[in-house]
């Protein structure tokens, strides 16, 4: 794969992540989270800690980026659903096994597991729709 098609869909990919885990754990979550305040840093200390969040979006999505690049078989939509459910379950292994050690509600470490799977589904769906080649 082409570098002047990989940058365009992590560039991509990183406005899809932030727009989803915003509205996911910003707005769709935030219930769940307000029933365990003492497990998460006060709303006021949140903005400090902003460009550390927007770091690890980016470097997450280039890094998945790469090993879509990596693998990249150029077999359309179904590639990049298939990608983005193997890192689905990967990374809801992480949640499983933070579900293990820090006090948070089933229903929430659920929601984790299921968000993580369909963030994962449509940035394999963006990888394959840009990174596929196109009759110029």
């Amino acid at each position: 794969m082409r570098i002047k098609r990989l940058v365009p869909a992590i560039i991509a990919g990183f406005i899809f992540i932030f727009a989803y885990e915003w509205l996911l754990h910003g707005i769709l979550l935030r219930g769940l989270y307000e029933t365990t305040p003492q497990v998460w840093r006060a709303k006021a200390e949140m903005p400090h800690y902003l460009p550390y969040l927007f770091g690890g979006q980016l470097l997450m999505t280039i890094f998945l980026g790469l090993i879509f690049a990596k693998g990249y078989e150029n077999r359309g939509y179904g590639e990049g659903i298939r990608f983005g459910m193997l890192m689905g379950f990967f990374i809801s292994s992480m949640h499983l096994m933070g579900y293990a050690i820090q006090p948070v509600s089933a229903t929430l470490a659920l929601c984790w597991v299921l968000g993580s799977i369909v963030e994962m589904i449509g940035l394999g769906i963006i990888f394959a729709a840009i990174c596929r080649p196109r009759s110029d």
